[in-house]
């Protein structure tokens, strides 16, 4: 058995941000106009998650991605990084038996970290209809607190955008479900608004640079947030 397991890529592809809002940076500015990552700080978060990447604790091939819980239902690893749309299935194999757990914090003004995302509702200010948008978003993800408990409990497992809500909807009223869903509202993050996939990609390749190849960490995320200045500016236009 492994010890842990975040991706066939050894987690460099799902952890990058992790390591950034673990070090207590965030990918910009709160005006979204200036990247904000590139700090010693985080090099040193980096340097500390590369001594894993090397050990022979980290997991880089398994039966399936991190996406998808069979290896740690599997017994190929002792710890996973994965989804809630999972937890189901781990349940079912192991019962009781297993536990969640937040990212933790990296150096002295790190934190432990959660990312929440996936589903989401958004309306676009262009459209014709902004209003008649607004007003369906808010009725069925604020006042509609019957909907947000059956897509909790009816379609895998989510959390519902209300925590007041957490104890009706049975996934996540008691167990690791409760655990995690606690977790995302204490310490939960999300995508900076304006962090695009060019963005993304120019900090994925220096994190792979600097992980993989042994790169200097400050060369490569300088570059990296050059290029994240670079589109911050034409987004913005």
């Amino acid at each position: 058995m492994g010890g842990f397991f975040a991706g066939q890529d050894g987690g460099i592809g799902v952890l990058g941000l992790l390591l950034m809002w673990a070090a207590g940076l965030s990918e910009m500015n709160p005006e979204f106009t200036k990247a904000t990552f590139n700090d010693p700080a985080l090099y040193a978060s980096v340097a500390e998650f590369k001594k894993l990447f090397d050990s022979p604790g980290m997991v880089k091939s398994a039966s399936a991605d991190w996406s998808d819980a069979s290896p740690f239902i599997n017994g190929e690893t002792a710890m996973q990084w994965g989804g809630l749309w999972d937890l189901t299935k781990v349940t079912a194999a192991h019962g009781d038996d297993v536990g969640v757990l937040p990212f933790p914090g990296s150096g002295a003004t790190g934190k432990q970290v959660v990312p929440f995302g996936a589903f989401s509702a958004c309306v676009s200010a262009k459209s014709a209809n902004v209003t008649v948008a607004k007003n369906f978003v808010k009725w069925l993800w604020v006042d509609s607190d019957d909907k947000q408990v059956e897509f909790s409990d009816a379609f895998g497992v989510h959390i519902p955008a209300k925590p007041a809500l957490y104890d009706k909807a049975t996934k996540v009223a008691s167990g690791p479900g409760a655990d995690a869903a606690a977790f995302v509202t204490d310490l939960g993050r999300s995508n900076a608004l304006f962090w695009t996939s060019a963005s993304g990609e120019a900090y994925s390749t220096a994190l792979s640079n600097v992980v993989k190849n042994g790169a200097d960490p400050a060369a490569e995320f300088t570059a990296a947030s050059d290029k994240v200045d670079a589109e911050l500016k034409r987004v913005n236009g």
